[in-house]
């Protein structure tokens, strides 16, 4: 069916009536000559159909030029008439003389014909435009309050943009690369708010620019084989981004890196106010990163990352593994976060100052290396609290300082309290590490934590490296050594000092606290007071020590036998006092060789279970109303022995039933 010519234009002046030029008079037996526009309408092939249109609307075909009557309208066969065009067009009027009195290049600005169409089309958008003042231009909005003011619709809609305004479709296997990109690039320069619709996209690498905006909850972005996730580089301002999952392939193992989210610097440029939130990452080499750039290092200002979940960090070797990676960032925040299956690290913040790492927990990662599912590496004046570390193939927290010569060689001022370490592999928590000479913490207190040992028996507190170190009030049950304090440094600059260990209950069926080694370089300085041991082998156990003599402050204790003695180095001094040992006293007759060589001026605690039991006199000093037969002891009951602080032998014989 052919397209139906609706003719709409009405020929005639824009005066309405037909004159002359020079004088108001009509231009009697004129004519009206009507072509294309811009063209000479008396030419006849620059003319175009004229039709007479009748009372009823219907149109005839005519034939120019029209002919003016003597009051000045066009007439059809003497009648005036009205005559109609399909679209705009040129006009030329002439005299009865011949002469032109008017030409018109166009009568009307715009075709009628193609109006529709045109409004259809920008309304629509449904071809590129780039004329701002069609389609929703055309519309004025106003919010339906008190104070509202009148808008277009085209400044209204770009209040809020989303995906779907770059044709970013959720299809499983499209990849939206290119798509997204062009997103991301748009807002980067309004610095305005994108909004990722639910559903599944796939990507590869996507550059997030210097200053972003992103909401993307319900979104997964699923990476392609060679993706390698989203990247701000070269951040100058703030950068938020809240919800979203990011899915990996495993990553690389050829030095390139697989991330979700990356955020760093460039030469000279400082990123701020970094927000990351409810995101989920999983399959990767490094689930969030936040660095700096290129050299000189500038720090990364104000990063915050709360609840979001890393699953599965894929590469032991160094740059990838990390869950959550930052460095030279001050004033970190990072709160309420969960990490599973970690390679290298869990949490890994250096060379940052003023970190707070709370809430968070960590479980079943590492790969049997002392990294730490919390690692705080060359950082000041960081708090660790209400964290959760289980199940982990490494060390629970890590305060340490590798001592690259770039960065301050010092982790200082910390505070390690109110954690829950359950079973992992290589211990609770440790302070420094192998080689104190490139740098040690300093200033930490581990304070309040409950720590439940792996059945590897690892020690669950170690502090090999640092001085004015602290560990009190905390919680501690296992089947293995529950801390223990060695000195790996060469020098007295370096080595362990200034220890103190107060406070701790400790339940053990090894070694309380364990002195091994490094006590020869001297001015060492360890305060193990008032702790609680319960069940230990011994409470207090001195290994690879020297046996000079000559110093009465500290003692070394044999591992196996009924006698201790005192042993020292020059400037070196252990104080032990006042802790209290916990035995339950078993019936039997079993000797108790486990009390053997108990530190002088310590307190034991007998608790009798299992009915009756008897405490025979031994080497020590009993109660003064204690007769020679020994001290009864009822299920449940206790009595406390002062070991005596002379200089003679102590020996605990045994204990029998009554």
């Amino acid at each position: 069916m052919s397209e139906q010519i609706i003719p709409n234009v009405v020929v005639s002046m824009p005066s309405q009536l037909f004159t002359l030029a020079r004088k108001f008079q009509a231009a009697s037996n004129g004519k009206i000559f009507i072509g294309k526009i811009d063209t000479d309408p008396t030419i006849p092939e620059n003319q175009i159909q004229v039709y007479l249109e009748n009372e009823d609307g219907t149109t005839v075909p005519v034939s120019q030029p029209l002919i003016i009557n003597q009051a000045g309208y066009p007439v059809y066969n003497g009648q005036i008439a009205r005559f109609v065009t399909v679209q705009g067009h040129s006009m030329a009027v002439y005299d009865s003389y011949g002469a032109q009195q008017f030409y018109y290049q166009n009568v009307l600005k715009y075709d009628p014909d193609q109006f529709s169409h045109i409004i259809t089309k920008k309304l629509l958008q449904d071809s590129p435009y780039t004329d701002d003042t069609y389609g929703d231009a055309m519309i004025g909005v106003i919010l339906p309050v008190d104070g509202g003011v009148k808008r277009t619709q085209h400044d209204k809609n770009t209040d809020i943009i989303t995906s779907a305004d770059f044709g970013i479709i959720p299809a499983a296997g499209v990849d939206m690369t290119e798509e997204m990109q062009k997103a991301f690039n748009h807002v980067t320069s309004t610095g305005q708010v994108i909004t990722i619709l639910p559903g599944e996209y796939l990507i590869s690498t996507v550059e997030l620019g210097k200053a972003v905006n992103v909401y993307a909850v319900g979104a997964v972005f699923k990476l392609t084989p060679e993706g390698t996730g989203f990247h701000a580089h070269g951040i100058t301002d703030s950068f938020r981004w809240v919800g979203g999952e990011i899915v990996g392939t495993g990553g690389f193992d050829d030095g390139r890196h697989q991330t979700g989210i990356t955020v760093s610097t460039n030469q000279g440029d400082a990123a701020k106010n970094v927000l990351i939130r409810d995101v989920a990452v999983n399959n990767t080499n490094i689930g969030i990163k936040v660095a700096y750039g290129t050299s000189p290092f500038v720090p990364t200002d104000n990063v915050h990352i709360e609840n979001c979940s890393i699953t599965k960090t894929n590469g032991t070797e160094a740059g990838n593994g990390y869950a959550i990676q930052i460095s030279h960032a001050p004033r970190t925040t990072l709160i309420a976060n969960k990490v599973s299956q970690y390679s290298r690290h869990g949490i890994y913040i250096s060379s940052g100052e003023k970190a707070i790492v709370t809430g968070n927990q960590i479980q079943d990662g590492g790969h049997g290396e002392i990294r730490g599912a919390i690692n705080i590496d060359r950082t000041r004046d960081f708090i660790a609290s209400s964290n959760i570390m289980i199940n982990n193939n490494d060390v629970g927290f890590l305060a340490n300082a590798d001592g690259q010569s770039e960065f301050p060689n010092v982790s200082s001022r910390g505070l390690i309290f109110g954690n829950n370490f359950i079973n992992n592999k290589i211990g609770g928590c440790q302070i420094g590490y192998l080689d104190p000479d490139s740098g040690f913490p300093t200033n930490i207190t581990v304070s309040n934590n409950a720590f439940i040992g792996h059945d590897d028996g690892t020690a669950e507190i170690r502090v090999w490296s640092g001085k004015n170190i602290t560990v009190s009030g905390n919680n501690l049950k296992t089947s293995g050594t529950a801390i223990n304090v060695r000195n790996f440094g060469k020098t007295a600059e370096t080595q362990t000092d200034f220890i103190t260990l107060k406070s701790n209950v400790i339940d053990t069926q090894k070694y309380g606290i364990e002195f091994e080694g490094g006590f020869e370089t001297g001015n060492m300085h360890v305060n193990a007071t008032e702790n609680t041991f319960i069940q230990s082998i011994e409470p207090i156990r001195f290994v690879d020590s020297p046996d000079n003599i000559t110093n009465p402050n500290l003692i070394y204790q044999q591992k196996l036998g009924v006698s201790s003695k005192r042993v020292s180095v020059d400037g070196s001094s252990v104080c032990v006092a006042g802790n209290t040992v916990i035995h339950f006293a078993q019936p039997g007759g079993n000797e108790i060789s486990n009390l053997t060589g108990q530190v002088r001026g310590q307190k034991i605690v007998f608790i009798g279970t299992n009915g009756n039991t008897t405490l025979k006199k031994g080497y020590f000093k009993m109660p003064a109303d204690v007769g020679g037969s020994g001290i009864t002891l009822r299920n449940g009951t206790a009595v406390n022995i002062i070991i005596g602080d002379d200089n003679d032998p102590i020996v605990v014989s045994y204990i029998e039933s009554v």
